[in-house]
């Protein structure tokens, strides 16, 4: 299942990440994601129809893991910041700078607001 903060709509797509493997031959990217079976994570992509990929590669896709309690967590956004912009459209930054970790739903709340914000 997934959730669409900004964008198409909420039908099922393929991220498309360069290298992989095939008959045991691989090719590896640096910078490109890599994802497993079963695993939880927030991306940030691009569509294309039933095709997508992610933006900034890597960059794009934030692991989400689980806190003792069952609490959806995403570990680690060192270095990343939200922003948020004024009535004069200038952006300012929305303090504290966030590092992690952060519950999955606070930080989705953060991006949904940005994604509704005027440009």
């Amino acid at each position: 299942p997934h959730t669409v903060l900004k964008g198409e709509g909420a039908a099922p797509f393929t991220i498309d990440v360069p290298g992989g493997e095939l008959d045991g031959v691989g090719q590896k990217v640096f910078g490109a994601a890599a994802f497993r079976a079963g695993e939880l994570a927030l991306v940030f992509v691009q569509r294309r129809g039933a095709r997508a990929r992610l933006v900034g590669m890597a960059q794009g896709k934030l692991r989400v893991a689980f806190s003792p309690t069952g609490i959806a967590l995403v570990p680690n956004l060192r270095g990343l910041t939200t922003a948020t912009r004024a009535a004069d459209g200038a952006w300012a930054v929305v303090p504290p700078a966030l590092g992690g970790p952060i519950p999955l739903g606070d930080l989705l709340v953060q991006i949904s607001r940005a994604a509704r914000a005027p440009r």
